[in-house]
């Protein structure tokens, strides 16, 4: 297994030869999250519920240890609930190449993580992430949220559309990654592991939508 610094410089030469083949950031970027759904131990987790309750402790051996998740936590979102990870990535507006990456514990929220960065010119972002100012000086196109006794306005409305067709391009990413790689779950067990499982995940789309560009005569 590579060390998060071997995986930086991996990265980051694949990032120097996609802007050397002018493939490089230039209207702006989107950000964007999706969940990575881990298993939190249905059986485990129904016997310490029972236990709590009764008031008693489960003593587990090392070996029954390392098969637990030690990172992963719920998240609920809508209707459902998630327990595992986010995968966070920052994509290209131009290109839809995945530029940047972090992954956390499925209970962060998205406005929490920062991916933009000077040069990237413009932010375009859903709703999770309104009220959070970008730390990067670039436009920030981050979809509008009412909030209560004081609805949208006109203009807002007109505003998060122009933006919403604009940032669904961010979803082709995780789509390729969950239906052509099978991606979206993982088995590994804590969050360094996740997140180099994921910087592979996203080196294999860069390479698959290279695929589409050069079938597209982009480069």
């Amino acid at each position: 297994m590579q060390s998060e610094g071997t995986l930086d410089k991996i990265w980051n030469e694949l990032q120097r030869q996609l802007d050397a083949k002018g493939l490089k950031v230039k209207t702006g970027v989107i950000q964007d999250a999706t969940f990575i759904e881990a298993d939190f131990g249905k059986k485990r987790y129904q016997e310490e519920k029972k236990a709590k309750k009764e008031g008693r402790e489960i003593e587990y051996t090392d070996k029954q240890k390392a098969h637990m998740d030690k990172d992963g936590t719920f998240a609920v979102k809508g209707q459902e609930v998630h327990f595992g990870y986010k995968l966070h990535q920052k994509s290209d507006v131009d290109f839809g190449l995945i530029r940047d990456f972090g992954v956390t514990t499925a209970s962060t929220n998205d406005n929490q993580v920062d991916l933009v960065e000077s040069g990237d010119n413009a932010a375009y972002r859903d709703k999770g992430y309104a009220g959070t100012k970008l730390r990067a000086k670039v436009k920030d196109m981050t979809m509008k949220k009412a909030a209560r006794n004081r609805p949208l306005t006109k203009a807002e409305k007109r505003f998060n559309i122009s933006v919403a067709k604009i940032r669904s391009q961010g979803e082709r990413p995780f789509a390729v990654i969950q239906r052509v790689f099978n991606g979206g779950t993982t088995r590994v067990k804590n969050i360094g592991r996740v997140s180099v499982q994921q910087a592979i995940e996203c080196f294999a789309f860069n390479l698959y939508q290279l695929f589409t560009l050069k079938k597209q005569g982009r480069f």
